[in-house]
């Protein structure tokens, strides 16, 4: 299992997302979930009262990672939500 090579030092720091994009929170009210970071490792805890329950959240995964890249030089490959499928696979009875 690989690392991430990073810039941030051990942190727990929270996030705002906008519905569009990541951004470090000013404080833990404004936070829609808590980054985490150590050697080799990087973390988002969603904040489950700022997370719809619900919809798919690859999306808002896909623009956290955008938002690490961005902040920290994290080599995250350009990640991408996977395209939403409905299952046709009926329950057994």
């Amino acid at each position: 299992m690989g690392s991430l090579d990073h810039d941030l030092e051990a942190i727990a720091r929270p996030v705002a997302f906008d519905g569009a994009a990541w951004t470090w929170a000013d404080d833990d009210r404004d936070a829609a979930g808590r980054v985490t970071a150590g050697a080799g490792f990087i973390r988002c805890v969603y904040d489950q009262t700022a997370t719809p329950v619900g919809p798919p959240t690859a999306g808002r995964a896909a623009r956290f990672w955008e938002f690490i890249a961005r902040e920290t030089g994290a080599d995250t490959a350009g990640l991408t939500p996977a395209a939403s499928v409905t299952s046709r696979v009926r329950p057994l009875m």
